[in-house]
């Protein structure tokens, strides 16, 4: 199965840089996107016009990560690179089994998609990652109804406020604090989830209502 393609919102490219010369691109802002099957960059600019510049070009994902990394005003530029890498190697990663049994399906505590936002887990990986045993928990079938936008929100909410709280004890370099966090922030939604699925909520996308 096939990449899905990324999307980067304000990409800023500045007078007189190496991406403005050398690649022979009008300085501007514009939406970037990548699609991973052909290693296309297309950026579009975001002046709302009839003729927008729009650019094409291959390139791997290394120099894509190079690209973004020189660009200015890149939305999600709080990821490094290694961040970036991080992040697509999550995506590369085989699904984990949705059924452990007829009756439970595969939760994962922290979701994938808030795996690839969140700074607090990008800085942990591969030490943590979004298959870790500690991240996965059985659970009915009728708790886990499909999609879980509202859940996922809410645990990508705790994760940030978490992170930024490492980053004023200038512990944002540090893997033991950082997995520690991890480790307390999984135990208390996994209490949080078997307490709601035994007062009866109807399904995890409702836990944070």
């Amino acid at each position: 199965m096939g990449q899905k393609n990324r999307y980067y919102q304000n990409i800023t490219i500045d007078k007189n840089t190496w991406l403005s010369t050398h690649l022979n691109i009008e300085p501007g802002d514009y939406f970037g996107e990548f699609d991973f099957n052909n290693q296309k960059l297309r950026l579009t600019k975001q002046r709302n016009t009839k003729n927008r510049k729009i650019y094409e070009m291959t390139v791997t994902f290394e120099q894509l990560v190079v690209i973004l990394t020189l660009a200015t005003n890149v939305q999600g530029d709080k990821f490094t690179p290694g961040d970036l890498v991080a992040i697509e190697n999550m995506k590369r990663r085989s699904p984990s089994i949705d059924k452990s049994s007829d009756s439970d399906r595969i939760h994962h505590i922290i979701p994938l998609a808030v795996c690839e936002k969140c700074k607090l887990i990008t800085e942990a990986w591969p030490v943590f990652y979004e298959n870790s045993p500690m991240n996965l928990l059985p659970v009915p079938l009728y708790f886990h109804k499909g999609a879980h936008p509202k859940y996922s929100k809410g645990v990508e909410r705790i994760l940030d406020k978490r992170w930024s709280e490492l980053v004023e004890c200038g512990q944002e370099n540090d893997l033991n604090a950082i997995m520690e966090v991890i480790k307390e922030e999984i135990e208390r939604l996994t209490d949080l989830i078997k307490k709601m699925e035994a007062r009866g909520v109807c399904s995890i996308n409702d836990i944070f209502n």
